[in-house]
Parts: structure tokens; sequence; C-alpha cells
């Protein structure tokens, strides 16, 4: 068992690079063994069940391949709710509360999904590692956009402020409006680029291939120096008062939020007293204002 939060870092980070690498390894490997049988590389597992039904059509390699389907059916509707569809729900539900809510953002997620179903981008093995490429660089500027403001502030963050109506972290009606432009400057100048590996088209200049070939650092680093750019240039009130403060001094002053005051002191038998992020919590409690929710219960669709 877990003594502390933080202790789940690095057997996450183990595994999950473990896991991932041996699974990219086996298909590696099945993609070479039946291109060695069969003297053409598949990459889509439909493309390799069709080419051994082709050369094996018997009862049992059939009854194979209908439960590999089934699994691999199975698989992709579990991975899909897990990694797409909630996430996509819990956003839709934060920007739209009054119209959706979680389940109803599933459903137009999904909707969306067939309208805009990418059939060229899986139409070759080529063209989806080239959408997994200008993926990565999509999202290589969201990290560094947040480790920038973290170092700006010094490590200094108003946990309880990130729940509450205080305007430390409303910026422009809850927008901040300096992330999106430094989002933005990241990412455009690769978007040519990226176009050019689908298109092939000539009159792409080739300054902007080289740049869309340096491609995640590039976004990493324009992300970061554009938000700091813009942080130093237009100051907030509450990054200038963080960074008036010792690094991450704020937390040493918030440790009981993060349960940290109690650990490892509570005797085995005695229950623990009640902690000041608890009385934090039910003072909070006692003071939101309930509103009905204008779309019925949110487990409803």
């Amino acid at each position: 068992m877990l003594s502390k939060p933080s202790a789940t870092g690095w057997p996450q980070l183990l595994t999950i690079a473990f896991w991932k690498t041996v699974i990219c390894v086996i298909g590696i490997f099945g993609t070479n063994a039946i291109a060695y049988k069969y003297g053409t590389t598949y990459w889509n597992m439909w493309d390799i069940c069709h080419v051994i039904l082709e050369n094996n059509w018997n009862g049992g390699v059939r009854f194979a391949i209908f439960l590999f389907a089934i699994l691999m059916a199975c698989s992709e509707q579990i991975k899909n709710l897990s990694s797409n569809l909630i996430s996509f729900g819990a956003d839709t539900a934060c920007l739209l509360p009054k119209y959706i809510n979680i389940n109803r953002g599933m459903v137009l997620g999904l909707t969306i999904g067939f309208v805009i179903q990418p059939w060229y981008i899986l139409a070759s093995a080529k063209s989806y590692l080239t959408f997994l490429t200008g993926y990565s660089l999509f999202l290589g500027a969201i990290p560094s956009i947040a480790v920038a403001d973290y170092i700006l502030r010094r490590g200094n963050v108003d946990v309880l402020s990130l729940y509450t109506a205080k305007k430390d972290y409303w910026y422009l009606r809850g927008w901040n409006w300096k992330a999106y432009v430094a989002y933005f400057m990241a990412i455009w100048p690769v978007v040519p680029g990226l176009a050019y590996q689908f298109s092939k088209d000539p009159s792409v200049s080739q300054g902007w291939v080289h740049l869309y070939q340096l491609g995640w650092l590039f976004c990493v680093f324009a992300g970061a120096f554009t938000y700091i750019a813009l942080s130093l240039l237009f100051k907030d009130p509450a990054m200038t008062e963080a960074r008036q403060h010792p690094w991450e001094s704020y937390a040493k002053n918030q440790q009981e939020l993060l349960g940290k005051e109690n650990e490892g002191t509570v005797l085995q038998g005695s229950p623990p007293s009640e902690s000041e992020s608890e009385k934090v919590r039910h003072s909070l409690d006692k003071n939101v204002v309930k509103v009905e929710n204008p779309v019925g219960p949110v487990l409803s669709v």
C-alpha cells in the first residue's frame, strides 16, 4: 500500500513506458512476420486478418479471427470511451454547463467523430504516422505554457482559489488570453509544413518544411517564450503577488489542503482529527448557493 500520493509517480512512469514499448515491439514483430510470410507489409489489423483468411481458409482460422475481431471491437470501445469520450464530455460540460452535461457531451463527441471520420489519415501507415507526429506538435505547447506560468509564479499557487470565485485566477471572464495567444503563436508556424506532409504541394516553401521538422521542440520553446513575454508585459495582480514570495512558499502554508500535516503520525486504532482542509471544505459547503439543474439530472441524456 502506498504511503503518500507522490509515491505513484515513478511506478506509473516505469510501467507505462515499459508496456507501451512492449506493445509497439509486438506490433512491429507481427507486421514483419506477415511481410516475411506473404511478401507484403500490412499495418492495419483488418488487412492482416483479411490476408490470413485468404491464405488459410479453414474453420479453425475463421473462428480465431472471429474471436480476435470481437476482442478488438471491445478494446476499441473501451479505449475510446475512457480516453476520448469521457474527457470530451467533461470539457464540453465545463464550457456550456447550462446546456450540456457529461453524457450529452459524450454523445456530441461520438457524433462529431462519425461526421469528420478522417479516412485519408487512416488510408496508409505513412499518413497515420504523419498525423501522430503532427498531433504531438499541438500538445507540446500546452505543458510548456503551464510550466512557464509555474516558474513565473515562483511555484506559488493558491490552491483554494482555483476552486472558488476569487479574482486571482479569473483573468478575462475566466479566460487566460495570454495562454491562448502563446499557444496560437507556438503552433501556427508548423501548420504549413504539416499540411505539406499530406499534400506535397510544391508551392509550400521549404522554409516551412524545415520549421516543421523542428516540430515539438519549436512548439515547446515558442509557447513558453511567448507566454513569459506576455506575462511580463501585461502583469496581473495575483502573479505579481506570488513573485514577491520565496519559491513555493505558498505550499508551506497550504500543506493541510494536500493532506500532509498528519502524514505518518496517526496511531493505529485511533481516528484522525478533522483537518483544517476539511473545515475549509465544510465552510465552503455552507456558503455555496444551490442552483437547480436546468437540464435535469447529470446522469440523464
